[in-house]
């Protein structure tokens, strides 16, 4: 009996330490770049599924389409700005504050 509360302490002891690990391994993948072979075509955007390889990802489409339609477990990548890398959009939002000038 003693060696069976004991197995058991050690099981819950372990477990929680399994899942940060767990976590953090995710969140890198989460994060990682896209592969510059698979980045969308100027004018266009994708959809990037969390844990789904490279050749299995939503074929680009239009950008409003690709935040219409994103998925919980994924990010839209929108296309390579002059530099090579991935743009992001500026806002989704009308900025508000600027003060326009008043018509002649």
């Amino acid at each position: 009996m003693q060696f069976l509360s004991v197995l058991l302490f050690a099981l819950a002891f372990l477990l929680p330490v399994r899942g940060v690990a767990q976590s953090s391994s995710q969140s890198k993948e989460k994060d990682a770049p896209v592969p510059k072979a698979y980045l969308p075509p100027a004018g266009m955007c994708r959809i990037w599924v969390d844990n789904v390889p490279p050749a299995r990802q939503p074929a680009p489409t239009s950008c409003t389409t690709a935040i219409r339609n994103k998925p919980p477990n994924a990010r839209v990548i929108f296309p390579p700005g002059k530099d090579g890398k991935a743009a992001e959009p500026k806002s989704l939002v009308p900025d508000t504050t600027k003060k326009r000038k008043p018509p002649n």
